[in-house]
């Protein structure tokens, strides 16, 4: 699709810039060897495009998919014109849920991490006043001791 962008009408490559601008978008030949990718599609999967243009496909799946009969059917059903619209919905929806999991235990730590920090911050106080309570205890120990002396000579 990235490629296809030479000596299109203007509308056309309005869409097309707006769809790269918001779709992680992937071109590969029908051998499996990625063409191109776009910005939001190495954002997403975590690669420069250096790393994976001119690779094979099966990079980006499971070993254990790219090795099996599904995923050479998947070339073959690609190469002779079908579309794994099925498969690619489902696996789309996974994603989808995946996210919204992580998103949700992110939101979870995010509250764990603020009742941490704020028992972190009474720990604080605490140990603060404690400090003030010995460093006063201290003071009138030595007070105690001082009068206990004068005491001692006065009676001596």
């Amino acid at each position: 699709m990235l490629s296809l962008r030479h000596g299109l009408q203007p509308k056309s490559q309005r869409i097309l810039d707006a769809l790269d601008r918001s779709a992680a978008i992937i071109e590969f030949n029908l051998e499996g060897r990625i063409l191109d990718v776009n910005e939001q599609f190495c954002r997403l999967m975590g690669y420069e495009p250096s790393e994976i243009v001119g690779q094979h496909h099966s990079l980006l799946v499971d070993p254990a998919y790219a090795a099996s009969p599904a995923y050479k059917e998947f070339w073959d059903k690609l190469r002779s014109g079908e579309f794994e619209s099925q498969e690619i919905t489902e696996k789309v929806a996974l994603i989808d849920t995946l996210l919204s999991q992580m998103a949700h235990s992110a939101r979870e730590q995010a509250g764990g991490l603020s009742d941490v920090n704020s028992a972190v911050n009474r720990m604080d106080e605490v140990t603060q006043q404690n400090a003030e309570i010995i460093a006063g205890s201290t003071a009138a120990a030595a007070t105690l001791e001082a009068e206990a002396v004068r005491m001692a000579t006065l009676m001596a």
